[in-house]
């Protein structure tokens, strides 16, 4: 925060020899059009957001609110509700660290496609909580089964990352920050939609009935961002993202000409010194005008 700054000419402790020395041999950046129209009207985004919403719903309504379904349905103490709350989400931290890395694997060997690996691993991350989000209603009074199923639930929501959480960099890599910047915007409306929900559902009513209502629209907006997703997917870089090579963004070096003596003596580049006669020379070959 206190060190690093944007751009060389903004460092307060950088002297100007140093300064112009990195400026001259980074060069000059040629800005990159935003093609907003192809990117907002492009079906794989739709997919991503759709997925994206859809996951976070989930994510964060049993984020915000399973403490209390422990609490008030499965009658576990402070101590047992802290404890158990948290481990669905180390697992979760397993699975995310682990899902990008055999997506990769699979995909480097050749079993699955770019697009349908993205596709298996949003479908593990979407369908799996849906399905024991279900399955958790008609578990009883059995607690162990309860737990295992909501950490099963949240744990192997982490799959996502191996799925559509990097497939920004598939379809459009020159512009995924601002693909990232469209879907996580999105992403974000559940995180007060379905604690909102929740609460009007179950706020002066903790009963089963009520909070199986709940597992229920939790597990068919997974439904919905799975199949939707499958639908759209694409795991090729889009046209549009194929800029003109004048539109794209450049680094151009420019082209300097260092001095250069025979005789041994330091021959001062910005502020780093070379000895001239530890190099033949320094000067960049005549350019061929033929």
């Amino acid at each position: 925060m206190f060190l690093v700054h944007n751009t060389p000419a903004e460092h307060p402790r950088i002297s100007t020899s140093e300064r112009e020395y990195i400026e001259s041999s980074v060069g000059k950046r040629e800005h990159i059009k935003t093609p907003w129209l192809q990117i907002l009207t492009c079906p794989a985004l739709w997919g991503i957001s759709l997925a994206h919403f859809t996951n976070n719903w989930c994510y964060y309504t049993l984020l915000t609110c399973l403490p209390a379904y422990m609490s008030n349905i499965l009658r576990f103490n402070l101590k047992e509700n802290g404890l158990l709350s948290a481990m669905p989400y180390a697992v979760c931290f397993l699975t995310q660290n682990t899902s990008g890395v055999l997506a990769d694997f699979l995909r480097g060997r050749g079993y699955l496609s770019t697009v349908n690996a993205r596709k298996l691993f949003t479908s593990i991350g979407l369908l799996s909580p849906a399905i024991f989000l279900i399955v958790v209603n008609y578990v009883g009074c059995d607690h162990v089964l309860a737990v295992l199923f909501l950490t099963l639930s949240v744990g192997l929501q982490g799959c996502i990352m191996g799925g559509y959480n990097i497939n920004h960099l598939d379809i459009a890599p020159k512009f995924a920050g601002v693909l990232m910047g469209i879907t996580n915007s999105l992403g974000t409306i559940p995180g007060f939609m379905g604690p909102a929900v929740v609460g009007y559902l179950t706020n002066n009513n903790q009963t089963r009935g009520q909070w199986q209502i709940v597992f229920y629209i939790t597990a068919g907006m997974c439904l919905v961002g799975a199949i939707g997703y499958d639908l759209l997917a694409k795991g090729e870089e889009m046209p549009w993202s194929r800029l003109p090579h004048k539109e794209q963004e450049i680094i151009v070096p420019e082209r300097t000409r260092t001095p250069v003596t025979r005789s041994g003596r330091p021959v001062s580049i910005g502020s780093v010194n070379v000895n001239s006669s530890d190099t033949d020379l320094l000067v960049p070959p005549p350019e061929n005008n033929q």
